[in-house]
């Protein structure tokens, strides 16, 4: 089912310019112990049990660990060998968990940057390693996405990419991709988790390893895609 506004946020300082252009981010979770600092935020649309109505939303800075949304997790702790990871979950505060709603809140955690004019005809690439820890669950509904808003119109969503991450208790690496085209120029570009739960659902899902860029398409996919319309151009002209 597709909602309503899945996510809903501002830009929380994030200055909207023609001469800005996206940053490589890329993140271990070794070295960081403060989610906030390193530029993650979180937000929440809560729903009716059957997501035919949208009752609120709010958003804020990511918290590094708590009850509500992420958390930084030594998986050594939790049986799973490695460093540390993104942990990101439900948030466990809401009123509404467990109050005879069974209302469905969607939590998300993301990163995100502004689009600028040299952007344009690249493409956003988002990889990242996932693990759906055994000691949690299962889980309803998980996913990492991409997604470009447009601060003009009210943060409605321009496009949008996402997959599953529900993908048991192996290390899996995954990765999203997203044309930049002219008209999101100025918008903004948000890449991370969400997840859906109710009545104090499990949710949790590890995220390690993430890299995103946007990079110039190749040389050859230019050519082939003049190539291509040259012919069709032809074909007219016959």
């Amino acid at each position: 089912m597709k909602l309503k506004s899945l996510i809903a946020t501002t830009a929380f300082g994030l200055s909207i310019s023609a001469q800005a252009a996206i940053v490589d981010y890329s993140q271990d979770f070794e070295n960081i112990s403060d989610l906030g600092a390193d530029g993650w935020y979180y937000a929440a649309n809560v729903y009716s049990s059957d997501y035919s109505q949208y009752w609120y939303g709010y958003n804020g800075v990511a918290p590094t660990g708590g009850p509500a949304f992420s958390d930084i997790a030594a998986l050594d702790d939790h049986g799973v060998p490695g460093g540390n990871a993104l942990n990101v979950y439900s948030d466990y505060n809401n009123g509404n968990q467990g109050d005879g709603t069974s209302a469905n809140i969607v939590s998300i955690v993301y990163q995100e940057q502004t689009i600028g004019a040299s952007d344009v005809g690249k493409t956003f690439q988002f990889s990242y390693d996932v693990y759906q820890p055994e000691e949690y669950g299962a889980v309803r509904d998980a996913n990492a996405f991409i997604k470009v808003l447009n601060p003009a119109t009210g943060w409605s969503t321009t496009a949008e990419v996402s997959q599953d991450s529900r993908v048991g208790q192996t290390w899996t690496s995954k990765s999203l991709s997203l044309e930049i085209t002219a008209g999101m120029e100025g918008q903004l570009i948000q890449f991370g988790a969400d997840n859906h739960s109710n009545d104090y659902s499990n949710s949790g899902i590890y995220y390690d390893n993430i890299n995103a860029s946007a990079v110039p398409v190749p040389a050859a996919a230019w050519l082939m895609g003049s190539a291509l319309l040259g012919l069709a151009g032809l074909k007219r002209r016959k």
